[in-house]
């Protein structure tokens, strides 16, 4: 008996699939890289808030004693430095930057695999 395949198509949903990687390493560089990305949305005056992070796996902590309260604040922010500074600076970056993020991270899997470590 034969057969033949036309064509065959295989969809993953990447971010899906991020999601479930357990590796350290991994969410330690996608931590850093969203504070990359999210940097020019981040309010900047001495450029403390944005410098002054602890970046652990999945997580980013601004460590300025302010950062809490400018993050919900409603102002004007200074744009000379970050122009697109505001509030919530990640949940405005989302849209914009989360398609980079997602090559990042699948670039780094292909170049670095997830291996222990």
């Amino acid at each position: 008996m034969a057969f033949k395949v036309k064509s065959v198509r295989a969809e993953v949903n990447i971010p899906r699939a991020i999601r479930r990687i357990d590796n350290d390493t991994f969410w330690t560089f996608a931590a850093s890289e969203w504070n990359r990305l999210i940097m020019p949305f981040v309010p900047y005056r001495t450029g403390a808030l944005s410098t002054n992070t602890t970046i652990t796996p999945k997580k980013i902590t601004y460590e300025e004693p302010y950062a809490k309260p400018v993050y919900d604040m409603n102002a004007n922010f200074r744009k000379d430095t970050h122009p697109l500074a505001t509030k919530q600076w990640d949940k405005v970056a989302a849209p914009v930057k989360r398609g980079e993020l997602i090559r990042s991270l699948q670039d780094y899997v292909k170049t670095k695999g997830l291996q222990d470590g």
